[in-house]
């Protein structure tokens, strides 16, 4: 079974981590985003994301990664809080856009 989720849009503001996305552990697995970014200066920013976890723990790896400015405008983590998986974004501007597409395959 695949399926895509519809987006994720919202304003990153100030310079303390974020959650953008979280998930139910018991029901994916692994999952896959494609996120873009954009600032006040008509900059961009893409890249994807694959996210595993093995119930505690949760674990990222970013590629893909290209962009119209010097830096990337957001920094991700991932982990496991209250049975869910959170991709949490920290911006490296003060203000900008994030979204994004999460594609999953379900475990059952």
């Amino acid at each position: 079974e695949r399926d895509i989720e519809g987006g994720i849009n919202t304003d990153t503001v100030g310079s303390s981590a974020q959650t953008l996305d979280s998930f139910a552990a018991t029901d994916y697995r692994a999952v896959k985003y494609f996120v873009t970014s954009s600032s006040n200066d008509s900059s961009w920013f893409a890249t994807e994301l694959i996210v595993i976890h093995d119930g505690t723990n949760a674990y990222v790896s970013e590629y893909g990664t290209i962009s119209t400015h010097d830096s990337e405008f957001v920094t991700f983590d991932v982990d496991i809080s209250e049975g869910d998986v959170r991709l949490r974004g920290t911006p490296s501007i003060s203000t900008g856009n994030v979204k994004a597409i999460r594609q999953h395959i379900s475990q059952s």
